[in-house]
């Protein structure tokens, strides 16, 4: 059971650490593509019911200092992945919020000349300036 758990700790970290370095640099599209396979190596973690016997005869889920240590790692790893994901989350907030500031400042008024064709904000600005003395 040891190395079931192992394998499945170590599959999981592996995929979280590639998804972190994605991340780290910015790169949401990459980071994104392996959230099926984080879904799948969770799932596989999930499965698992980590109970192993002592040589005493009682049990304890993960009595095995290897599976300890990775454990600790998992943790450490996933915390990390929290951290990073709520800072893309925080900047995916801002782009958005920037964009939306910036479609909402445009003008939404529309100049027609006097044959009713649409002109530029070049054309009126430069109209306003013609005399017709």
């Amino acid at each position: 059971m040891t190395d079931n758990m192992l394998v499945a700790i170590e599959t999981v970290l592996s995929v979280v650490e590639e998804e972190n370095a994605n991340l780290a640099a910015g790169d949401i599209p990459a980071a994104t593509a392996l959230l099926s396979k984080k879904e799948a190596a969770l799932a596989g973690l999930s499965r698992l019911a980590p109970i192993c016997e002592r040589a005493d005869g009682s049990t304890d889920a993960c009595c095995a200092v290897e599976v300890s240590d990775a454990v600790t790692r998992l943790n450490d790893t996933l915390e990390r992945n929290k951290e990073l994901l709520q800072q893309a989350m925080t900047i995916q907030s801002y782009v958005v919020r920037l964009l939306s500031d910036a479609a909402l400042a445009a003008p939404h008024s529309t100049h027609y000349g006097q044959s009713g064709s649409y002109m530029t904000h070049g054309r009126v600005s430069a109209r306003a300036f013609r005399s017709n003395a």
